[in-house]
């Protein structure tokens, strides 16, 4: 997402959590976060098919990640 929208969304984000977002903001946040959505699926679902599910330590969506064992 371009820093131009990502900084729209947060500003959005305040001023819905201050309670202050007019009907035209809150329709403006609804589509920026239906696109900031979108592109973290489709992140997710691009990380998945080019590194396999097995290669993919879901708590840090980093390919390749892998938890040492206990044995040392």
């Amino acid at each position: 997402m371009p820093r131009r929208k990502t900084k729209r969304l947060t500003e959005l984000l305040l001023k819905g959590n201050s309670g202050t977002l007019t009907s035209g903001e809150d329709a403006e946040l609804n589509a920026l976060v239906d696109e900031f959505e979108s592109l973290a699926l489709a992140n997710a679902e691009a990380m998945v098919r080019n590194h396999g599910p097995e290669n993919t330590d879901a708590r840090s969506a980093r390919p390749g990640r892998r938890r040492r064992s206990a044995k040392r």
